[in-house]
């Protein structure tokens, strides 16, 4: 059974559209602080972690805004590839959501050693709401090109099982009856004669 789609593509344009202000927030925050911060304050350091976030936010923007620009100008050939590039935002949300949640990501201050991280932060929160977007977008593109869910490989053959199980206990059943069944028809011929007789012998008598 394939995967049912419930969504046009304009609904999904507008989820790749808060995507993509969600890829700016996480873009504005990072570079507020390791870019314009950094110029400003010289002693000011962002951890390699923290480029990466920046890095991560721009590739995620740059494939929602094509995405969004291919939607709208109705190129749906070239939208067949939409679940690669929705599968790769999920990974992309999943590394950034990963790292934002790591105190290894930080923003260093050289002269006071003090070191803030991402958690708590706009970028913090923004990538996590972001990575839910994203599997739910890779879930309709999935639907759109007609993906099958995997099932377990026995299912069939355990379901057709269950029903010659069921289907011999009800033989056995019916088997077990049916000598009874016929052990009783014989019995009642029999008895007539019987009741037959003695009403004979009592007219004899009388």
């Amino acid at each position: 059974m394939a995967i049912p789609s419930m969504v046009s593509n304009a609904t999904k344009t507008g989820y790749y559209l808060v995507l993509l202000v969600m890829s700016l927030t996480v873009m504005g925050y990072t570079v507020e602080r390791c870019v314009l911060i950094d110029d400003v304050v010289e002693t000011f350091e962002c951890s390699k972690r923290a480029n990466a976030v920046l890095s991560m936010g721009t590739i995620s923007a740059v494939f929602c805004l094509c995405l969004v620009a291919l939607f709208y100008a109705g190129l749906h050939k070239v939208l067949k590839g939409e679940v690669v590039v929705a599968v790769a935002l999920v990974g992309l949300w999943a590394a950034t959501a990963s790292l934002v949640s790591s105190p290894k990501t930080f923003i260093r201050d050289g002269t006071t050693l003090q070191s803030d991280t991402f958690a708590g932060s706009a970028a913090f929160y923004t990538s996590w709401i972001a990575l839910v977007f994203a599997v739910l977008l890779a879930y309709w593109a999935a639907a759109d090109v007609g993906l099958k869910p995997p099932l377990p490989a026995d299912a069939p053959t355990t379901a057709a099982g269950g029903g010659s199980t069921a289907s011999s206990e009800h033989d056995e059943a019916a088997e077990a009856v049916k000598p009874a069944k016929e052990s009783k028809e014989a019995a009642a011929p029999a008895a007539a004669p019987v009741a037959g007789g003695d009403v004979e012998a009592v007219s004899e008598a009388v």
